[in-house]
């Protein structure tokens, strides 16, 4: 439907951008990502110049926030859950002409999230910092055209189809958080990659051995066949898989 009073939308954007421009959360990145977009979406629209710095700063909050090794802060821990959430603000950043320095965040955050999908085509479910049990697509298909890692994420994704656990997951999820929250990113995704080569089988992942974030305190341990994943930050929460179960 046609927005009735365009003019009163625009005046509701940009007080919404103002009240984030004083605001900034150091704790839970997903929040500054989020307002970093919605500060640039409301510039791109209006031209508001103070939205714009204010997208600026808070993607100057997300930078700060994320590990070496690639996660992104949640309460001061890593979550593959809301890695996700945040990947998909800054792919709305990035596909909207945001600031070139997101890219670098981009690529260590797609790293992160490709080391840790299981092999059933998810996140080994619940041994994040926040134990969620989700994993969005829309980030990984908004960056599919210009990160060969958000291809691949997705292949693997799509492999798995209805089957895989990032599927499942949802079979948990209330009827008010699937509509406001998962049903946006899956439409988004469908609409993302259509189009994009991504029938292509996906590599095989991981290569055998052994491989430790201590930041995160994620352990990973592959064989043939088989892998562990472990969180050793949570007392050693894991979740083990063989034969692709």
């Amino acid at each position: 439907e046609t927005v009735r009073d365009p003019q009163g939308f625009v005046r509701a954007l940009e007080k919404a951008a103002q009240w984030l421009s004083r605001r900034e959360d150091r704790e839970v990145i997903n929040h500054a990502a989020g307002a970093a977009a919605a500060c640039q979406g409301t510039f791109l629209l209006t031209g508001n110049d103070r939205a714009a710095a204010a997208a600026r700063r808070h993607l100057a909050t997300v930078a700060a926030g994320q590990h070496p090794e690639g996660w992104f802060r949640e309460y001061g821990g890593a979550d593959l859950g809301y890695q996700s959430v945040s990947l998909d603000y800054l792919a709305r950043y990035w596909r909207a002409g945001g600031d070139p320095a997101v890219k670098p965040l981009l690529e260590k955050a797609l790293q992160f999230c490709e080391a840790f999908l299981a092999p059933g085509g998810g996140s080994p479910l619940g041994i994040g910092h926040r134990g969620t049990a989700y994993l969005l697509p829309s980030g990984f298909a908004l960056l599919a055209r210009d990160f060969p890692l958000a291809r691949g994420v997705l292949r693997r994704l799509l492999a798995a189809g209805s089957g895989g656990e990032w599927a499942q997951a949802l079979q948990s999820v209330d009827d008010r958080f699937l509509v406001f929250f998962l049903l946006p990113s899956f439409l988004t995704a469908g609409r993302a990659w259509s189009g994009i080569a991504l029938l292509e089988p996906p590599e095989e992942f991981p290569v055998p051995g052994e491989r430790f974030w201590p930041g995160a305190g994620w352990l990973s341990l592959s064989r043939p066949g088989g892998r562990a994943v472990f969180n050793l930050r949570r007392g050693g929460i894991s979740r083990v898989f063989r034969n692709g179960n």
